[in-house]
């Protein structure tokens, strides 16, 4: 399974199995910095954590708090589709 859409994303940071920081580009927003955080959960699995924000573009120019409540559903939403792969659910 591939990480990233290689035309959209690109891979600024990696940590194995801790980390990982991408690049995308999402119209109309502009560019993004995505960061997706691992922590091991002491049952086998982990919880990730996902932070995402303009780095480019149109939604550069809106305030950041604005910035982050319209990102904190779409970044839930993307993290329950991850859940659902990892969980050998995928709809």
């Amino acid at each position: 399974m591939a990480v990233a859409d290689r035309r959209r994303h690109r891979v600024l940071a990696a940590r194995p199995e801790r980390e990982l920081r991408l690049r995308g580009k999402g119209w109309p927003a502009g560019e993004v910095e995505i960061h997706l955080l691992l922590r091991p959960d002491g049952n086998g699995g982990c919880e990730i954590v996902m932070r995402e924000d303009a780095v480019a573009g149109p939604a550069k120019l809106i305030l950041k708090p604005v910035r982050v409540v319209m990102m904190k559903r779409r970044n839930a939403e993307a993290l329950q589709r991850l859940a659902y792969l990892a969980e050998g659910s995928a709809r």
